[in-house]
């Protein structure tokens, strides 16, 4: 509304300053034309003193122009005499001024009609486009009034509803005063009642993207105001060019009347029709005058209706104020409420917080423990990691030794084959032998007193017989290292397995907690919901409850390790974060949620309400017929005051029956009317 004001402001500017400048205008051309008028009575005169021979000369005056063929001036006695060349110079003179005086007066004439027309058009197309916008903003302004209405009409919508809701909301409170059972039903209640409520969110939220369309539909109005303003100047600048261009034409058509003006005649008649041509556009002119008047008057009475459709846009402005105020109003005292709530939560989750405190000391300590034992085991795995290498180069310096022991054996056997060669090729070497072969066999113990060259043999071969059992020894030592790793990386395996035991049941005690957690975490969201802003009755007894539960629950058993703890601190963190994100959420939704919320609380207390009524009335039952039972067997035991105790026992057995007829009835009228309800309910959705 207030933009739609200043356009309709700066429209009315605009026409005023378009009716200004036109008036400027009619009264410049009146001006101009009484000038012209004046020059040209002026110029009559002039020569109406002077004779003008049709045959020497003539005088053209059309397209404004005026050119002189031959001009012979005579006096007006008949008696005349031949000027003089002083006086024909001197005329010719006068003549010429006048000519070029003509010429002046008549392009101007020219001139002020072509920009009387220009500005006349232009002044039409201006308020043409005046009365577009103005027809615009009309359409725009009902535009707005329907919204407005629209949104009127779904607000008292949404009050009815809302009246019948608290309706129905009493109905219910004297439906289920004394009710039974149909807990799940209420259940499917309440559900229904939640989706009515994101319902009356989804119009809340449809109603606000009306309201953004409508202010989309004014900043494109807004656009389109900008648009046509550069199309206006668009337009004059084309204008000013086309003026420009009408300049260089009216230059040539001037340049071809000075040509043609030694053959034009008879013009000055055409000029007495010009003038009352310009005459006829004068009053032409005063006509368009009193038009544009008249269209002052209407943009007067637009004006006024302007001003009733902005009366009418303030009056919106108030109603749209007061539906503020009051939305405003409820949603404080929702906000109120959901403090309280938080308080509240905040609070259980300090306990909270508190337990798990505890729970994270247990589990420092029994981290560290398990440090201590992992450094221990680090130690025992860098000693034995030691000890190997320690033997690895036990083992590599013995093979060095071997291999040293191998290469002089080799050595030696090679000489010794060399020397046994150089033997056997002498053959008094052989027959030595052969004259010796008895002395060997007779002496075979005595091999090393002997000089023979077998017994330096046998001397030769000794070393490698000694130098054989060492062999065992160092593929021992190689053996025995092999097998000291074989043994450290079978520790290692063992190792790694039971890392990876612990790990899965790490990661299996941290899923447990994460999914304990969880639980928790519905479970005091439940509590919430069923136990705050209830009646005290119902209070004591969901607390009598609760404390039951805790103390009939499970305590959980010894904790994990520190790593576990942390996962599960991590994903309580997770899940925390998940919740609070949840109720910044759920704090936009809750203060429509909040009524059918309290109605299910305070439906939930009476139902539990009802069931102890019933559960006590029941135990009265009970011990009344176990009373009957007692009656009726001294009654049948006693003979002499029979008639008393038989009167006694029906008496019993009648308000024993009455009580079971008066359950059967109330638990009857709670059904009907549970149905009732349901029924009610459904049609609502």
């Amino acid at each position: 509304a207030a933009r739609l004001r200043t356009e309709l402001s700066l429209l009315e500017k605009r026409t005023t300053r378009h009716h200004e400048e036109q008036q400027r205008e009619v009264a410049q051309l009146h001006e101009k034309i009484t000038s012209l008028t004046s020059n040209n009575s002026d110029l009559q005169k002039l020569l109406a003193h002077h004779a003008i021979l049709q045959e020497e000369g003539a005088i053209s005056l059309e397209g404004g122009g005026v050119s002189f063929k031959k001009l012979a001036l005579e006096n007006d006695s008949p008696a005349a005499v031949q000027p003089s060349d002083a006086d024909q110079d001197a005329r010719r003179q006068e003549r010429d001024q006048l000519q070029q005086q003509l010429n002046e007066m008549q392009n101007k004439f020219s001139d002020s009609e072509r920009a009387a027309e220009e500005r006349g058009r232009a002044a039409e197309a201006r308020l043409a486009q005046c009365d577009e916008q103005l027809e615009r903003s009309s359409t725009l302004t009902e535009k707005l009034q329907q919204q407005v209405l629209e949104l009127s009409s779904d607000a008292s919508n949404v009050r009815a509803e809302l009246d019948a809701a608290n309706t129905s909301t009493a109905d219910a409170r004297l439906q289920f005063q004394e009710s039974e059972s149909r807990v799940s039903e209420l259940q499917s209640l309440h559900q229904s009642s939640e989706q009515k409520a994101r319902e009356l969110e989804e119009r809340a939220a449809a109603l606000q993207r009306r309201l953004a369309v409508s202010d989309e539909d004014m900043q494109r109005l807004q656009q389109r105001a900008g648009n046509a303003e550069a199309a206006v100047e668009g337009k004059r600048k084309l204008i000013q060019e086309m003026k420009e261009h009408i300049d260089e034409l009216e230059r040539a058509h001037n340049t071809e009347k000075q040509q043609l003006s030694e053959q034009l005649q008879g013009q000055q008649q055409q000029h007495q029709q010009q003038l009352q041509q310009a005459q006829k556009e004068v009053i032409r002119l005063s006509d368009e005058v009193s038009a544009a008047s008249s269209l002052h008057e209407s943009v007067s009475l637009l004006q006024q209706e302007k001003a009733m459709s902005e009366e009418r846009s303030v009056q919106l402005q108030d109603e749209v104020t007061s539906l503020k105020d009051y939305w405003q109003v409820e949603r404080e005292k929702i906000l109120a409420e959901q403090l309280i709530v938080l308080h509240q939560a905040n609070a259980e989750a300090e306990q909270e917080k508190q337990v798990l405190s505890t729970r994270l000391e247990i589990s420092v300590i029994q981290r560290q423990e398990l440090e201590e034992k992992r450094v221990a085991l680090e130690k025992q795995l860098s000693d034995a990691e030691e000890e190997r290498l320690i033997q690895e180069r036990r083992g590599l310096a013995r093979l060095k030794d071997v291999k040293k022991q191998l290469s002089v054996e080799r050595r030696r056997a090679d000489k010794l084959q060399d020397k046994l060669a150089q033997l056997l090729a002498d053959p008094a070497v052989i027959t030595g032998f052969a004259s010796t072969g008895a002395a060997l066999v007779s002496d075979a113990g005595d091999d090393v007193s002997s000089v023979s060259s077998w017994s330096m043999v046998s001397g030769e071969q000794r070393p490698c017989a000694d130098t054989a059992p060492q062999s065992p020894v160092s593929c021992t030592s190689e053996g025995s290292c092999p097998s000291e790793t074989t043994e450290l990386l079978a520790r290692v395996a063992a190792l790694q397995t039971e890392k990876w035991q612990q790990d899965e049941q790490l990661q299996h005690l941290e899923a447990s907690a994460a999914a304990m957690a969880q639980d928790i975490i519905a479970k005091s969201a439940i509590i919430q919901h069923y136990c705050l802003q209830s009646s005290p009755a119902a209070h004591n007894y969901q607390h009598g409850v609760s404390s039951h539960g805790q103390q009939g629950g499970t305590v959980p058993g010894s904790p994990a390790s520190r790593a576990g703890m942390r996962g599960v601190l991590n994903r309580l963190k997770e899940v925390g974060g998940e919740v609070a994100n949840n109720m910044a959420a759920s704090l936009a939704m809750a203060a429509r949620e909040e009524n059918s919320k309290e109605m299910n609380r305070r439906l939930q207390a009476l139902l539990e309400e009802t069931l102890l009524k019933n559960i006590n009335l029941h135990r009265d039952v009970d011990n009344l017929t176990q009373q009957v039972q007692e009656l009726t067997i001294l009654a049948a035991g006693a003979a002499n005051g029979g008639t008393g105790d038989e009167a006694h026992g029906g008496v019993v057995l009648s308000t024993e029956a009455r009580d079971d007829c008066n359950g059967g009835i109330v638990e009857v009228s709670i059904q009907e009317q549970l149905r009732q309800y349901e029924t009610e309910y459904g049609k609502q959705v």
